[in-house]
């Protein structure tokens, strides 16, 4: 403990002081449930992987590296508070590990990893799949929507009416069904993205219109709770993005949505559908500050690949659906249609010049992005699911819930 900090003593063990006063126990370790126990934890640990010869990531603190001198040799460890993660193709690396672990911590050695917080892993003989489909199944069950009418997309248009307008909402419920699905959304489901992105806007005061929507999302997964994430083995290991923006999509602020995604061996890594800050005066403006967004997510990953000892030669390349936000981008003239724009957001022509970043025309017909700014059809969902999950592989027939 780096504090003097005093608690009650426990119920059954008291002890009084010479004169019948009561005592309190001073704290000389952390203990469980303490709010300086996970960073004192993580002290701990981090200073035990560097003694061991292992490097923290600049722009993860949960990632590390071991130093090795030879580049053929990679072995990754990635923490969660007390579960750690290897990745490695040294099998005598991982063993000593385990061994120099053991010897200063308690552990449980479980094997190659099944699941990892409620996302199942699978290997197939064309890569690695990723996906939730129990934990979907759990929330479907959890808020009575396991047996309800499948739709074919996560949301409608704004103009949508609703048949509850009556209806009283319960706040409470309301968070938890839209927490539930945030982690989804975050984890291993870029598809319905967009539609939590728009229900998580209401929780401070939801109406009965945004149940609806938080309700037809459940139903979307309804219809296909076991849409994976697939990762070619052999895939191609160039970080490549997609970014798109719906010009003053929201009907009441009339600001923009920004959708960004990333895709590494066939599959999605990283995406993002936000309501931009501020109002965009043409559709060629919030485009352009889609590109900002998505630039720095870019320059994190390059780090992060970097890291990985996969370095991105030559810059990474962003596709955008809009000519004129690109020929703004790769110019540093000021004109009377730009001049008014933050200067925070030519971010991207800095990392243009300095080659890290390059924008590419993309058609809209092949823009993975689209579905992360509006709620889309059918058609064009299906379309940019291909892109955003990869090539599915046939599977076994295996009993529900094995992997």
């Amino acid at each position: 403990m780096k504090e003097d900090i005093y608690m009650e003593q426990p119920e059954g063990f008291e002890v009084r002081g010479k004169d019948g006063q009561k005592l309190v126990c001073k704290l000389l370790k952390c203990i469980y449930g303490l709010k300086q126990a996970s960073k004192s934890w993580n002290d701990v640990l981090d200073q035990w992987l560097k003694r061991h010869d292992f490097k923290r990531s600049d722009v993860d603190p949960c990632l590390y590296t071991y130093n090795t001198q030879d580049d053929s040799i990679y072995f990754i460890l990635v923490i969660y508070v007390d579960d750690l993660i290897i990745i490695s193709n040294k099998p005598s690396l991982r063993e000593s590990l385990v061994k120099n672990l053991s010897k200063d911590f308690k552990i449980v050695d479980i094997g190659h990893a099944k699941w990892i917080l409620g996302v199942k892993i699978e290997k197939t003989p064309t890569g690695i799949v990723l996906n939730q489909d129990k934990y979907v199944m759990d929330i479907l069950t959890k808020y009575g929507m396991k047996d309800c009418k499948p739709a074919v997309t996560p949301a409608v248009p704004d103009s949508a009416k609703t048949a509850e307008a009556n209806k009283i909402v319960d706040k409470g419920e309301y968070l938890s069904m839209v927490g539930s699905l945030i982690y989804l959304a975050v984890i291993s489901r870029p598809d319905i993205a967009y539609a939590v992105s728009k229900v998580g806007q209401y929780m401070a005061d939801p109406k009965p219109e945004h149940l609806t929507a938080v309700k037809r999302i459940f139903r979307y997964l309804k219809k296909e709770p076991s849409v994976s994430l697939h990762y070619e083995k052999g895939g191609n290991l160039k970080v490549i993005g997609y970014v798109d923006s719906d010009w003053a999509g929201d009907s009441v602020t009339r600001k923009s949505t920004t959708g960004f995604i990333f895709m590494l061996a066939g599959a999605a890594i990283s995406w993002s559908s936000k309501k931009q800050t501020v109002v965009a005066l043409s559709s060629t403006e919030a485009e352009y500050m889609a590109a900002c967004t998505a630039t720095q997510e870019a320059v994190y990953l390059r780090t992060l690949m970097k890291d990985l000892k996969m370095e991105q030669v030559g810059p990474t390349t962003i596709y955008q659906d809009n000519q004129s936000s690109i020929a703004i981008a790769n110019s540093d003239v000021s004109s009377k249609q730009t001049k008014h724009i933050d200067i925070r957001y030519h971010y991207v022509r800095e990392k243009i010049q300095s080659e890290e970043i390059k924008i590419k025309y993309r058609e809209t017909t092949k823009m993975a992005a689209d579905c992360l700014t509006k709620a889309v059809g059918s058609q064009v969902l299906d379309r940019n699911r291909v892109k955003i999950f990869g090539t599915q592989p046939l599977r076994t027939s295996k009993s529900e819930g094995e992997c």
